[in-house]
C-alpha cells in the first residue's frame, strides 16, 4: 500500500482503524520502499506503530531538509551504484550536453537528431524516450511538435488535467499513466507521472524541458532509463540529455560522489547538529 493510506488508517477510527489494528496483529515484517521518508512524523506514527521489524530500501538516503533518519549505523546496508552496474542489474548513465533551448519546435527536433543518431533513421526500431516538463501547457506544445515531426501514434503525454471528460483532450493526452506493455509509443511526455513506479527497459533516453529542482528528484528521474531486461542487457548506458549548460550533469555527479563517499555513520548522524558543530569550529 501507499505512505498514506497506511496514515490514513491508522488515524482513521472504526473499520478502518480496525484494519489497521489488524495489520498490527497478523503481520510479520514491513518492507517499505522509499525510505528517505522515514525521518517524517507521519511516518513514525504509522510505520512505528505496526511495532513489527522494517526493513527500508531507498535509492536517495539523504533529505533536503537536514531531518535526521532514526537508524543505527550497524543496521544500514549500502549497495552502491557502480557496483550495481558492475553486477548488470542496471545501466550506468551518460550526460550528453546538447544546445540550451526553450523553443519546444527546436527541442523536438533536438532530441530527434540525437535519437536518430543512437538508434538510425528507422523509427520502429526506436526504444523509448522520456520527456519531462513543469505543466501540462509544456506537455502539449511538446507533444504537437512531435506530432509535427511524423509521431502522430508514437508520442503520448500524461497529466492529471488530461481528464477523460475535457473537451479538448486528444486521443494521445491520458490522465494516468499506461501499461508500458499496452501501447506502442516512444516518446513519452510527463511533469510528475514518470519520476517513480515505471519500469521498463524499452526506456533509455531521457530529456528535460524543464529542470527539477533538486538532486532527488533529477536522480529519481534518471532511475527510470537505467533498467534492464530480465534475462540479460546489451543496452550498457542510458542516455540523459541537459539541455541547461551542465546542471543536470553537476546534479548527477553530486549523487554520484554522495553515493561513493556515503558511509552507514555518516548517513545515520545527525546533519544539523555536524553543521553546527562546524560552524561553532570556524
Amino acid at each position: 500500500m501507499t505512505v498514506q493510506m497506511l496514515v490514513r488508517l491508522q488515524s482513521a477510527e472504526g473499520i478502518l482503524r480496525g484494519a489497521y489494528d489488524a495489520m498490527r496483529e497478523h503481520i510479520d515484517l514491513v518492507i517499505f520502499d522509499e525510505g528517505h521518508y522515514e525521518p517524517a512524523a507521519k511516518f513514525g506514527m504509522a510505520v512505528r506503530g505496526l511495532r513489527k521489524p522494517t526493513v527500508l530500501m531507498t535509492a536517495t538516503p539523504f533529505r533536503n531538509d537536514l531531518k535526521a533518519f532514526r537508524i543505527l549505523a550497524s543496521d544500514l546496508h549500502i549497495h552502491r551504484f557502480a557496483q550495481a552496474v558492475e553486477e548488470g542489474r542496471i545501466r550506468d548513465v551518460e550526460i550528453v550536453q546538447r544546445a540550451p533551448t526553450r523553443d519546444p519546435h527546436v527541442f523536438c527536433t533536438d532530441v530527434i537528431d540525437y535519437c536518430t543518431s543512437l538508434w538510425g533513421t528507422d523509427r520502429s526500431a526506436w526504444q523509448r524516450v522520456i520527456i519531462r516538463c513543469d505543466n501540462m501547457a509544456s506537455i502539449t506544445r511538446l507533444g504537437e511538435a512531435f506530432i509535427n515531426q511524423g509521431f502522430d501514434g508514437q508520442v503520448l503525454g500524461i497529466h492529471d488535467r488530461y481528464t477523460s471528460g475535457h473537451p479538448d483532450r486528444q486521443p494521445w493526452q491520458y490522465e494516468t499513466v499506461p501499461t508500458p506493455s499496452q501501447t506502442e509509443a516512444t516518446v513519452w511526455i510527463h511533469q510528475h507521472k514518470l519520476v517513480e513506479g515505471i519500469d521498463d527497459h524499452r526506456f533509455q533516453v531521457l530529456a528535460f524541458f524543464d529542470a527539477m529542482a533538486n538532486v532527488r528528484a533529477v536522480v529519481q528521474q534518471i532511475g527510470r532509463v537505467i533498467r534492464t531486461q530480465p534475462g540479460g542487457d546489451v543496452v550498457r548506458k542510458a542516455h540523459v540529455l541537459d539541455h541547461f549548460r551542465g546542471r543536470i550533469a553537476t546534479y548527477w555527479d553530486l549523487y554520484r560522489g554522495y553515493d561513493v563517499e556515503a558511509t552507514p555513520e555518516a548517513l545515520t548522524s545527525v546533519m544539523s547538529r555536524y553543521y553546527l558543530k562546524k560552524l561553532i569550529a570556524a
